[in-house]
């Protein structure tokens, strides 16, 4: 009788806390569920106020990560076969020694190092893909490609000639036989300065001449010019817009989007096919180099076809067969494999559990042990890769919150990376609807592209991958385009027929000629070319902050980059909404203020800081 007088403990009542937070969570995302898509549908909810209609904007989200394991079973074939050689080089790598302990996004170290970045990188484009963000996919794959033709350049004495577009240097390139240059291996220098920016030096002649593909085992080739442009054609929004509308759309199969959603992902595929090819046979002539005759044996096939197990395992999360009778879920990684690393998706302990264990079951196969009893088929083997190379990321991102918490100590607040991860949630879902209602194709699909890059950007940043910023340069882009089309549609029109128009074309046509520094240098993270400049882009972009402790400005200049050109965003996406929706636009707005975002770009703050970036590009002089 006496227990049921004490008075509850401050461990008690933290989990009370928690509980009701949890229930309280769970009746929302069940209201916010049950508001459909169109405008009318978000019109309706307005008088229950603005809560319910940010309620409604995170459960789109909730339904975006649950609808990643329902996408096109071909797409998701297609993105996982492109892995295959990672089942084998990251072991091969491991013997000839790269570090375990090297962050994925870490580009220097030793040339086994370099060339497990490679493969971290390969894996990291087909994680974006899969979860549906293929122009974040496309972003990161199209920097790899750079990154690999510039190597095969460099081995053969190749030079981009003046005048020469990039596509047919590519080309060109590629036709010659494979060769290695011995000092590559001996000393390695990372030379990258022969490929121009895309859209802004020298395009060149774009009659492709006489060149070689690229074939795999089974007979069908890839052309490396082709691909190159592709995705350069999908980054800047002339080709295969309507993949991005797609991920404004939830993912949903909708048949009418597959073509083009299947031929980015091609594209995407394709370029990881070169990417780890590459970086096969330079694994290959390294392991010759040291007489690893094991490594050289495995290495010497072509590795780019899979076999499928034609059983269910008795793992719960393979056991869902899918429409195809090939397309295994054996093949397909679990949601919490792809899931952005925040403490309540990625870093979870249910969802680290999973990506765990199948990594352990890869480590295991790397010490001569058999997990299962038995040796695994291709497929199956190739989750327990994947899952590996991301348990590291996961890691990674661990040490660095548990490095946080030490140092804020009773400061550390987790909620407050919770709290921050809403705010793109909330702007990227309302930037998707953005998609679904306006009527201008130009709006619709500048919307849809900011909405998926966003996204990526984002979830790059978690994981402190460079990359990040590669990615926001499109955003900035995506950006202009929206305020372009907002305020000069005319001018719009010309610059979306144009196909030499750049990106600084659409900003300066936004009236923000003030970024071109920022533009500037979220392009040198765009290109390979410039992987040596990313040290200097990186401290250039800290001087683009304004009020900022001067020793924390390097490791807050990304953060602060993705939040400045969110804040852009903002203000386009509400002002589109509104012309549609007066009430429903100052709904989004009120929401989206109380998140910290500015919506007048006439405050003195929006004003300093442009200036601030202005004064900082007078002293630079790109």
């Amino acid at each position: 009788m006496a227990a049921r007088g004490k008075k509850k403990g401050l461990g008690d009542k933290r989990c009370e806390r928690e509980r009701r937070a949890r229930i309280r969570a769970q009746a929302a995302e069940s209201s916010g569920r049950r508001v459909g898509s169109t405008l009318a549908d978000y019109e309706a909810i307005l008088p229950q106020g603005d809560k319910r209609v940010a309620q409604a904007l995170i459960s789109r989200h909730n339904v975006r990560m649950e609808n990643i394991a329902k996408t096109f079973d071909d797409y998701r074939f297609a993105a996982m076969s492109a892995l295959v050689p990672i089942i084998f080089l990251s072991r091969a790598l491991k013997d000839l020694g790269a570090s375990p302990r090297r962050p994925p996004p870490v580009h220097v170290g030793s040339v086994p190092d370099l060339l497990a970045w490679g493969v971290d990188s390969a894996v990291a484009a087909a994680r974006l893909l899969l979860a549906g963000q293929t122009l974040g996919a496309a972003v990161m794959i199209r920097n790899q490609l750079e990154r690999w033709v510039s190597q095969r350049a460099v081995n053969l004495g190749l030079k981009q000639q003046d005048g020469e577009s990039t596509v047919n240097f590519v080309a060109r390139v590629w036709s010659h036989p494979d060769a290695f240059h011995g000092q590559w291996y001996e000393k390695h220098v990372e030379v990258t300065s022969y490929l121009y920016e895309d859209g802004d030096v020298q395009r060149g002649d774009f009659r492709t001449p006489e060149h070689l593909h690229v074939y795999r085992s089974d007979g069908t080739d890839v052309c490396p010019a082709l691909t190159y442009e592709l995705l350069s054609e999908f980054i800047h929004l002339r080709a295969f817009e309507e993949a991005s509308y797609w991920d404004a759309e939830l993912l949903v199969q909708n048949d009418a989007l597959r073509e083009a959603v299947m031929l980015a992902a091609g594209a995407v595929c394709d370029a990881i096919f070169l990417a780890l090819r590459e970086i096969r046979l330079s694994v290959l002539e390294l392991a010759k180099r040291r007489g690893h005759k094991s490594a050289v044996e495995v290495l010497s096939i072509g590795m780019d076809a899979i076999s499928m197990s034609d059983h269910q395992t008795d793992l719960a999360y393979e056991a869902i067969p899918f429409s195809h009778p090939r397309m295994r879920e054996t093949l397909i990684p679990p949601v919490a494999v792809l899931a952005p690393l925040l403490p309540r998706e990625g870093l979870s302990n249910g969802m680290v559990s999973v990506v765990r264990s199948l990594s352990d079951d890869y480590q295991a196969t790397l010490s001569g042990i058999r997990p299962a009893g038995r040796l695994y088929q291709d497929d199956e083997y190739l989750v327990r890769a994947f899952a590996w190379h991301r348990y590291r990321s996961i890691l990674v991102a661990s040490q660095a919150l548990e490095a946080e918490r030490r140092q804020l100590g009773a400061d550390f607040n987790i909620d407050s990376l919770t709290g921050r991860s809403a705010k793109w949630v909330i702007l990227s879902e309302a930037t998707s609807l953005l998609a679904i209602w306006h009527q201008v194709p130009g709006v619709k699909k500048s919307a849809g592209a900011l909405a998926s890059s966003l996204r990526s950007a984002y979830w790059l940043w978690l994981e402190d991958d460079d990359r990040a910023m590669a990615v926001l340069r499109s955003c900035l882009e995506y950006v202009a385009r929206l305020r372009t089309w907002r305020r000069k549609p005319g001018k719009a029109t010309n610059l979306e027929a144009n196909p030499a128009t750049t990106p600084r074309d659409w900003i300066t046509q936004a009236g923000w000629k003030r970024l071109h520094l920022l533009n500037y240098i979220l392009g040198e993270f765009a290109h390979a070319r410039s992987i040596n400049n990313w040290p200097n882009a990186r401290r250039l972009l800290s001087e683009l902050q304004v009020d900022v402790d001067a020793e924390k400005a390097i490791f807050t200049a990304r953060g602060a980059a993705i939040d400045f050109t969110a804040s852009l965003a903002v203000r386009e996406v509400v002002a589109l909404i509104s012309e549609m929706s007066a009430d429903l636009g100052s709904a989004m707005g009120r929401i989206l203020h109380e998140l910290d975002f500015e919506l007048d770009e006439n405050a003195p703050d929006v004003e300093a800081h442009f200036a601030h970036i202005w004064s900082v590009r007078s002293r630079q002089a790109p």
